[in-house]
């Protein structure tokens, strides 16, 4: 893709048109002992896929189809099957009919800090971190969400226009991490609550940036 770079400025002013294309959803159920499951889900519009077949068609020599999501599966099914945590791994892609899609990964954790890692940094060396421990008679809950993979913050002025194209699929879109607990919640950080469950909704486009952090944190009652 990088020898059509300099075609794709031109396009600029028409992905205005097509802003708003991904969030993503993470569904989480925590157990006492540090177990639970996740649902996490993708969804990509129309407008998203639109755009993809446009940028596809300036490379003249291959024919690709936006719709066809069997690489990034099988790339997740891959990443995720390399942390012995995680088990019932499920990657689901469901075509809509307003011709959006919508990726749903499901899969068992045995140890909470999964949450914080990477699908292609499974090691856990990452600056993100999770946990749930007992302090001062309750249970504290942090979760420290550091964007590892972001763009390069010197990136030449045609990349930097690459950034401005793809921060375009991600303005006025979210990024929301439900969490349900086992515990009840005394105090929180989190943008709404619903009994034990605690909702944070960030921008989609934190994850443009690298180095950009996100804390989510609550006190339980033990």
């Amino acid at each position: 893709m990088k020898k059509i770079y300099k075609q794709i400025l031109f396009l600029l002013p028409f992905v205005v048109l097509f802003s708003s294309c991904v969030d993503i959803t993470r569904n989480i159920v925590i157990n006492k002992n540090g177990t639970g499951k996740e649902t996490m889900t993708v969804n990509l519009s129309s407008q998203f896929f639109r755009m993809m077949q446009a940028l596809a068609s300036l490379d003249t020599t291959k024919k690709t189809n936006p719709y066809d999501d069997t690489e990034i599966i099988s790339q997740i099914n891959s990443s995720f099957k390399n942390s012995e945590y995680i088990s019932g791994m499920n990657v689901n892609s469901a075509l809509n009919a307003d011709s959006s899609k919508t990726l749903t990964v499901n899969y068992n954790f045995s140890k909470i800090s999964v949450l914080a890692l990477d699908m292609n940094n499974l090691s856990g060396n990452g600056d993100s971190l999770i946990y749930l421990r007992e302090e001062n008679g309750n249970m504290k809950f942090y979760y420290k969400l550091v964007n590892e993979n972001g763009d390069d913050q010197n990136s030449d002025s045609t990349n930097n226009s690459m950034d401005e194209l793809s921060a375009k699929m991600f303005e006025g879109k979210t990024f929301t991490v439900n969490i349900e607990f086992p515990y009840d919640v005394i105090s929180t950080n989190a943008s709404s609550q619903n009994g034990r469950k605690l909702t944070w909704v960030f921008p989609m486009d934190v994850i443009k940036k690298a180095g950009d952090t996100r804390v989510m944190e609550a006190v339980l009652r033990k």
